[in-house]
């Protein structure tokens, strides 16, 4: 146990100076990080590369014969052609899993369309295929590869239902606004790249670790060490790039809104992992029945459990302690700090959430779907299909600083 503190403690402080490096030199820092992205489409390259090598050589022997001194050769270089030859069929035969959600398709949430067309008119978006509601507190475009090396991906913007619930319209425009110019490519294109490409090599880790067999051992062991490392390692990146998204959002939204927005997601955050979520555990232990549909009550929820007393409360221990360095996400200081804000603002109560305006008649039908995916990860329904893996977990902190996520915010 005292060894495991140690390593844990030695771990912490490697990361801290990595860190302090990143911020000291951040475009230095920005060459390992590139080699070590690189060191990934390298790795997938590897076996196609090691086939067509080792046919080759293996043609050329058949060919023009060869004397019992190359068998050895042969065995060697037939070995590694079949090695390879497995594990590039099993990559040409990956196939990643779309984004779970309620998908947005016209003429469905028509005001939300209206929405991303318009700003898409007034600025370069990245191009987005697919646009899905979910169940988390939070706002992504995440990129899921078609093909076994991932040049060529599929864009879904992922809209947590919570954030269109704790949002005004005005707020909630902020952070669509924020999240599609992170993305774009108009400024800063490589520090965006190496940013998303912390997610994707996680998606190739988490596939080929669901199932590991004789044809992807090679590819699963690579993966599951060298995407936790990448993912660390690019953390002062997605840091830059979290910081360069709030300034670029400037252009289009004043600070005060985006603050505004940045507060109310935190506090959002706060509540429901320390009250909501917890008391709807209690309440699920407590009984057998199917009747829970928390998202249905989640804005009346909000309402009454953001007070200005419990929102100063959070938002003052989330400013005061110290900022978790090694996180994605800066700490609420950092941002502020970064858009010339130095005071903090109570979000202000609202009268209509974005999800009434912008699902507007199909609100109710979205609601029902997100509480349905909520249940069967719940196992509530459909046990046989449901799976613990995908259970709800609500962490329990001591301090909103420790309850406060990577997938907190936009």
């Amino acid at each position: 146990m005292m060894l495991n503190k140690l390593r844990s403690l030695e771990a912490g402080y490697l990361w801290q100076q990595i860190y302090k490096y990143a911020q000291k030199f951040p475009n230095l820092y920005a060459i390992p990080v590139v080699i070590v992205a690189v060191a990934g489409f390298a790795y997938l390259l590897l076996f196609p590369v090691l086939m067509l090598m080792g046919m080759w050589i293996l043609a050329t022997y058949a060919v023009a014969g060869y004397s019992y001194s190359d068998i050895f050769y042969l065995v060697f270089w037939a070995c590694i052609t079949s090695i390879s030859a497995i594990n590039t069929i099993y990559l040409l035969k990956i196939k990643f899993r779309e984004t779970e959600g309620i998908p947005l398709e016209p003429p469905v949430a028509s005001n939300l369309h209206t929405l991303l067309n318009r700003f898409g008119h007034e600025t370069r978006i990245p191009r987005i295929d697919r646009i899905v509601v979910s169940e988390q507190l939070s706002i992504d475009l995440v990129k899921t590869p078609v093909a076994p090396i991932p040049l060529w991906s599929r864009n879904t913007l992922v809209i947590g239902l919570p954030l269109m619930q704790c949002l005004s319209p005005d707020y909630f425009k902020c952070a669509v606004i924020r999240k599609l110019l992170q993305y774009s490519k108009q400024r800063h294109w490589l520090i965006k790249w190496l940013h998303q490409l912390r997610n994707v090599w996680m998606l190739y880790s988490n596939i080929l670790s669901a199932n590991i067999t004789f044809s992807n051992f090679l590819l699963a062991i690579f993966f599951h060490f060298y995407a936790p490392l990448y993912r660390n390692l690019a953390t002062p990146i997605a840091h830059r790039n979290e910081l360069e998204a709030d300034l670029d959002s400037l252009q289009y939204v004043n600070d005060e809104d985006l603050l505004q927005t940045i507060e109310t997601i935190i506090v959002t955050k706060i509540y429901l992992d320390q009250q909501f979520w917890p008391k709807l555990e209690k309440l699920i232990g407590e009984n057998t029945d199917n009747s829970f549909r928390p998202y249905s009550n989640l804005e009346n929820a909000l309402k009454s459990g953001l007070t200005t007393k419990n929102t100063k409360r959070w938002l003052d221990s989330i400013y005061k302690d110290e900022p978790h360095k090694i996180k994605a996400i800066p700490s609420l200081r950092a941002r502020m700090y970064n858009i010339g804000r130095s005071r903090i603002r109570i979000p202000e109560k609202i009268d209509q959430t974005a999800a009434h305006t912008y699902l507007d008649k199909d609100y109710a039908f979205i609601v029902n779907g997100i509480n349905h995916l909520w249940m069967q990860r719940n196992n509530r329904t459909h046990p046989n299909r449901a799976s613990n893996a995908h259970r709800m977990s609500s962490p329990k902190a001591s301090s909103p600083v420790a309850d406060f996520s990577t997938n907190a915010f936009l």
